[in-house]
């Protein structure tokens, strides 16, 4: 159904230009591009089904689709399209840390990372922000900067379907044939009398590629949930009728 992805680099340099010369989370045109897409942080909520069995897509799966009709068809300006994103201690801090992070990964692998925007896949609906990519060993990186309880739960839980979700949607995305999943809380390596590092976890295609193959055969799914409740609403108002129930 999709044509062959974009190069994230032709992505990057479309979008952004040079790296390194903004913030990207909190700059507009970031905020812009991701705007009206479905992204890997919601991977698991995509992937939710329903309970009956005369529907596919689940609760969570429906409300993002209604997220994206609303981002894509209308004005609205959601809190988290200006300032929401900047407030969240969680991003601030993935903001401070991320480039130490991605320091302290390269010396401990040896590779040059290469900082990237916002991947697009070709569809134009779906998309998300590699923390960065190894161009000559064809992977990328997803780094999580948690405080150190939250740092335990990711290094104790790193096998669990909703991360992987994630990655095997980026992975859907870029084409890339690896991830490297990269863990940083300065605190924890600083309290258990460790050298400054980060926790890596690596994982290929091949490992996930039945979440791949899942998110491939969900993707039609979600954009006709999208098209036909376009066309239900559409239908409704040009009725300029009140839907009414009896009590």
């Amino acid at each position: 159904m999709y044509a062959e992805n974009k190069h994230f680099w032709e992505i990057k340099q479309h979008y952004y230009g040079d790296a390194g010369t903004f913030d990207i989370q909190t700059n507009p045109e970031w905020l812009a591009i991701r705007r009206g897409k479905f992204t890997a942080s919601e991977a698991a909520d995509l992937l939710s089904s329903s309970r009956s069995k005369d529907e596919v897509l689940g609760k969570t799966a429906k409300a993002a689709c209604r997220r994206v009709l609303t981002d894509r068809f209308t004005t609205f300006e959601r809190p988290a399209d200006k300032d929401a994103w900047a407030l969240k201690d969680s991003v601030a801090r993935g903001l401070q840390l991320e480039p130490r992070a991605r320091e302290l990964y390269e010396q401990q692998t040896g590779f040059k990372v290469r900082e990237c925007g916002f991947v697009e896949h070709s569809s134009g609906w779906f998309g998300f922000s590699p923390d960065g990519i190894i161009e000559d060993q064809n992977m990328g990186i997803e780094i999580k900067c948690p405080e150190p309880d939250n740092a335990q739960r990711l290094v104790d839980e790193v096998g669990d379907p909703d991360h992987l979700k994630q990655i095997a949607f980026a992975m859907w995305c870029d084409g890339l044939d690896c991830y490297d999943y990269v863990v940083y809380s300065p605190e924890l390596c600083q309290g258990l009398g460790l050298d400054d590092q980060v926790f890596i976890f690596s994982f290929s295609r091949d490992e996930l590629q039945e979440y791949i193959d899942e998110i491939d055969k969900r993707a039609p799914i979600l954009l006709e949930y999208i098209n036909n409740s376009v066309l239900n609403l559409k239908k409704i108002g040009k009725k300029r009728q009140f839907i009414h129930k009896r009590s």
